[in-house]
């Protein structure tokens, strides 16, 4: 129950992802898919040291903004939540 609670809240949030790449962009075709048509979360950014991230790249294509420093994202307005992507532990 508490699962889904967290879930539905997260749908009607404006996220920001840090980690650019496959997984990133896997998740923002989701995302950007009739799946969730009536209830996606605003993308406000996404950061990736690597401009040529495939997730970065997708972003930048879909008019999302884009950053090469993950703290910028902490700038953005009405920002709900930072998921962080990456394999590198010392993000999280």
């Amino acid at each position: 129950m508490r699962k889904n609670l967290v879930a539905n809240e997260l749908l009607k949030s404006n996220i920001a992802l840090v980690g650019g790449g496959r997984f990133c962009k896997g998740l923002l075709e989701l995302l950007y898919s009739d799946v969730f048509e009536d209830q996606r979360p605003l993308v406000l950014g996404v950061a990736d040291k690597d401009e040529k991230a495939e997730g970065f790249v997708y972003a930048g294509q879909k008019g999302i903004f884009t950053t090469h420093d993950y703290k910028a994202l902490f700038e953005l307005e009405h920002l709900d939540a930072i998921m962080e992507l990456t394999t590198d532990e010392r993000l999280s």
